[in-house]
């Protein structure tokens, strides 16, 4: 189908779907000279017109453009079609489980499981899991709201430039190529380096900042404590056993559990079946997806209990507490080589806004402290976004997600501070 953009005698065709070309130098993405070559000047001044109308920067998602000027001169150029688009329509009736022409929520969630999708078929079936809703609003095919599943139609019409919004194939493509990249980076094995490096850890777009900040502040006092959790049945399963006395056996994370939830990349598969056994064990037998069932924002106590060997946890509000508490509950935590979270709450009327960089509503790992000095060491389970200076610039000079303040500093900044009550055993031998 193509959508025709008329001027005088002149006519504009764009056919098709497409991704990323490189960029030309007025910033089109295009060739101009096989675009423009052939067209008089009326056509010419159409074409111009037609790119910096539909363009943004150097990604353009269209795969045939026809320009045709009122001499009857024309010119194509073709792009290659996005992958995103070309795998989900190929891999459709493989995730339409029930065959009624819908992927639905279930479906997805279904196919999350599945070991054999490749890395796009997994890139591909992430995207549609976070942006179903959008997508499946693209072609008008449903009696009423359209809230029953993407269809074969609306992802076609994702395909046919005219009438998705540049903003939604901005995010699509975006995610897509995100999301690949994740599993294209991670190892396969379960500790790629020796000991786990909690610097590795990446969230991804799960909720749980909580469980992996926790599992970080565990990593970084004592790595060999995440190393004696984790047992390798040498089946393609893996036994996980947490300090709170829960444990789980789980399969190993397929492509599109890497591409949804946390990864620690070149460094091993470790925290991601971390997180797939702990979201086993929330699951309690329901039959969807169990990664969902951590998917939400708790507070930071929910995390350290998991790795407490009480299973509990002390959490302050730091605006009722001391520093000279915090300091010291922060000096006898991490010489016990216990896991300590932190919070930063909501802004009241804000909601999600940052605080001088650091993104609210969000739970960290505190990673270390110093109690000469009074330092704080903290990490952003994100693996980026941290403390910036008036600039928006890391204070520290590198955006690694981990970052330093003083006491003072941390209990000005952070809402509540979480305690696990019980170190991992192997902390303490």
């Amino acid at each position: 189908m193509s959508k025709q953009h008329r001027n005088g005698d002149s006519s504009t065709s764009i056919t098709s779907g497409g991704s990323s070309t490189e960029a030309s130098q007025d910033g089109t993405g295009v060739d101009n000279s096989l675009l423009l070559g052939g067209l008089g000047a009326v056509g010419s001044t159409v074409a111009k017109g037609i790119m910096e109308l539909t363009s943004s920067g150097a990604t353009m998602p269209w795969a045939i453009f026809e320009f045709t000027g009122a001499g009857g001169n024309s010119a194509t150029a073709e792009v290659p079609p996005s992958e995103f688009a070309t795998t989900a329509v190929g891999m459709f009736s493989t995730i339409d489980t029930e065959g009624d022409g819908y992927v639905s929520e279930e479906d997805i969630d279904a196919a999350m499981s599945n070991p054999d999708l490749s890395v796009q078929q997994a890139a591909a079936l992430a995207t549609l899991k976070s942006l179903r809703t959008e997508l499946e609003e693209l072609s008008n095919d449903e009696l009423g709201d359209e809230n029953d599943g993407i269809t074969l139609a609306d992802l076609q019409e994702y395909q046919r430039t005219g009438n998705v919004p540049q903003e939604l194939r901005d995010r699509v493509e975006g995610q897509y190529g995100w999301r690949k990249g994740r599993i294209q980076g991670a190892s396969t094995e379960l500790f790629a380096n020796g000991l786990p490096n909690p610097d590795a850890i990446r969230q991804g777009s799960l909720g749980d900042c909580w469980f992996l900040a926790a599992a970080g502040s565990v990593a970084a006092q004592n790595p060999q404590a995440i190393a004696d959790m984790i047992a390798d049945n040498g089946d393609g399963t893996y036994t996980v056993s947490f300090p709170n006395g829960t444990s789980a056996t789980v399969n190993a994370p397929t492509n599109a559990e890497l591409a949804v939830g946390a990864t620690s990349g070149s460094d091993g598969m470790w925290i991601t079946v971390l997180e797939k056994a702990f979201a086993n064990i929330e699951n309690d037998g329901d039959e969807t997806w169990a990664q969902n069932h951590i998917d939400d924002a708790s507070q930071p106590s929910r995390g350290t209990d998991v790795f407490s060997s009480t299973g509990d946890s002390d959490q302050d509000a730091l605006a009722l507490t001391g520093t000279g508490t915090t300091h010291n509950k922060l000096s006898s935590a991490f010489q016990d080589g216990r896991a300590v979270n932190a919070l930063i709450g909501k802004v009241p009327l804000v909601g999600s806004s940052r605080d001088e960089g650091l993104p609210t509503a969000h739970i960290y790992s505190v990673t270390g402290y110093d109690p000469e000095t009074q330092t704080v060491t903290i990490r952003n389970p994100w693996g980026r976004t941290e403390w910036a200076d008036e600039n928006g610039n890391p204070r520290d000079g590198t955006d690694d997600g981990v970052f330093t303040m003083t006491l003072e500093e941390f209990d000005d900044m952070f809402t509540s501070v979480s305690y696990a009550e019980g170190a991992p055993t192997s902390a303490r031998d």
